[in-house]
């Protein structure tokens, strides 16, 4: 009985948590293309888009799962900046463990305001090169990964 508890309560958890982390975002910024789809694959995550115009260059996989949507995306071009990637989920509760994280990597608010229907959030690191841009709406949440 003690056992089934333990599931049922560890069970929301498991099938709810965080997907990605900041430092999974790093970590994808640094790859190449083939990496990327590597390593989404093996996060259940399927080809959805490559993004080509003359100022970006990337590509986005997708994932559905328990009615939950996330979108993963690596930049080889985006702008004038180095590297670049994003993650965009439907689950806002995955914003705690980034929040929690972008204090423990020592990012820093930067600006927040109101964009529209976003509230728009930039955290920098104290040397500028480095930035997580976070865009919340009411039913989706994004955030963007940069070095310049």
């Amino acid at each position: 009985m003690k056992k089934l508890l333990l599931i049922l309560l560890c069970l929301p958890f498991i099938g709810f948590g965080q997907q990605i982390s900041l430092k999974d975002l790093i970590s994808i910024s640094n790859m190449d293309s083939e990496s990327f789809e590597i390593y989404s694959m093996n996060k259940s995550y399927k080809f959805g888009e490559l993004l080509e115009d003359e100022n970006i260059e990337g590509i986005r996989m997708d994932s559905y799962k328990n009615q939950i949507t996330r979108y993963l995306t690596w930049f080889s071009k985006s702008f004038a900046t180095k590297k670049t990637s994003g993650y965009q989920s439907d689950l806002q509760s995955e914003l705690i463990g980034i929040y929690d994280e972008l204090k423990s990597l020592n990012f820093s608010i930067a600006e927040r305001r109101q964009e529209g229907k976003f509230y728009y959030k930039k955290y920098e690191k104290s040397d500028k090169k480095k930035t997580v841009e976070i865009f919340i709406k009411k039913s989706m949440f994004e955030i963007a990964y940069t070095e310049y």
